[in-house]
């Protein structure tokens, strides 16, 4: 199994779907079960299916915090956190590539942590999402390896970590926030034109393509289909 430096992450928080973005630069979305529906569709607008036997119940506000450097430390924690970015993408990347690809490792994680990168979402004190948020440049931050446990995919939990990711951004006096999305040169990709629809819906604009030829060379042959990266900005300044 290769395993694709998390310098290529994507997200999608509502369906079970990812993007693919530069190493741990991403945003994610799992399968969702709230209140007795059980979706698992490739698009928010699929109709979900009624589960015949669970009893579900609601889903309350997630506690989302920046997890300290010495979190680094906690291998439990950082191996979650990676079994869960590796998850979420292996179901939403389905024919992007030619091989079994992981999206990151403990290693990796562990380094995000101990730089004070990644913050996490509990629900019921359980690990339930994840985002690395950091600095691109003096006035640009950026966010990646969004996910969220399948559990509780569509309860807006996605939407939760990247309004955390912003307002951490805009804290650090960012005037604008950055993410990658990975997506298929020709067709349509049912994760990823969900993931399209979502960012726009969040106010994100695509301000520019590149290939994975050009920022990731060795990564290109691991392709199944030729891919491009579409870079999305938001203001992050009061209107």
């Amino acid at each position: 199994m290769t395993t694709v430096p998390l310098s290529m992450v994507g997200s999608s928080a509502g369906n079970g779907v990812a993007a693919l973005i530069r190493p741990g630069r991403g945003v994610v979305a799992c399968p969702v079960i709230v209140e007795g529906v059980l979706r698992r569709a490739a698009h928010a607008d699929t109709p979900p299916t009624t589960a015949p036997t669970a009893t579900l119940r609601r889903v309350t506000a997630p506690e989302i915090t920046l997890l300290p450097p010495s979190a680094a430390g906690d291998i439990a924690l950082v191996a979650a956190v990676s079994d869960l970015v590796n998850l979420v993408y292996a179901e939403s990347e389905t024919g992007l590539w030619s091989g079994a690809v992981d999206r990151t490792t403990p290693a990796e994680v562990a380094g995000f942590v101990a730089a004070g990168e990644i913050a996490v979402a509990r629900l019921g004190g359980r690990l339930a999402g994840c985002v690395r948020v950091c600095r691109l440049a003096d006035d640009t931050g950026e966010f990646g390896m969004l996910a969220a446990s399948p559990e509780v995919r569509g309860t807006g939990l996605g939407r939760a970590l990247v309004a955390f990711a912003e307002r951490h951004s805009r804290a650090a006096g960012h005037r604008r926030i950055q993410l990658e999305l990975l997506v298929p040169r020709d067709g349509t990709h049912p994760a990823k034109d969900f993931l399209a629809r979502w960012y726009r819906r969040l106010g994100y604009e695509v301000v520019r393509t590149t290939t994975l030829d050009v920022d990731f060379p060795h990564l290109a042959p691991l392709l199944a289909v030729p891919c491009e990266f579409l870079v999305y900005h938001k203001d992050l300044t009061p209107a």
